[in-house]
């Protein structure tokens, strides 16, 4: 394996930690907004790298996590149990994707399309009809 994909998941698996420890205080009513802005930039660096390395898979799915985590930043969406629910998935997902490249060196065929619809769904902003 080559030594750019060794960092990469050197780094990542320690991000996915972070992650994990980030996401599970989402299962609470209010999630401090320090804890959203970790565990997005930790989902950024993993994406960014994605993309330099050409892991499209994983990309995809972090780029759908880093979507609904931006808006849940910014306010635009509420935090909900769904969104708890399917960051949760999100980050077991990113860790299962990242064995597969480590015990391979190439991504795993499952692209996730089911758990990306639905960050993308859930971090649909509503349209405002009073216009």
């Amino acid at each position: 394996m080559d030594d750019i994909v060794k960092e990469f998941l050197s780094e990542s698996f320690q991000t996915v930690e972070v992650l994990e420890s980030g996401v599970s205080r989402f299962e609470s009513v209010e999630v401090e907004p320090d804890v959203v802005k970790a565990v997005f930039r930790g989902v950024h660096t993993i994406k960014g790298s994605c993309g330099f390395l050409g892991f499209s898979r994983l990309e995809a799915l972090t780029a759908s996590g880093e979507l609904l985590l931006g808006r849940l930043q910014s306010g635009r969406v509420q935090h909900s149990p769904a969104i708890a629910a399917a960051l949760e998935e999100l980050v077991r997902a990113v860790r299962e994707m990242l064995e597969g490249i480590k015990q391979s060196g190439l991504e795993v065929a499952d692209e996730r399309r089911e758990l990306i619809a639905r960050l993308d769904a859930l971090a649909t902003v509503p349209e405002d009809t009073t216009h």
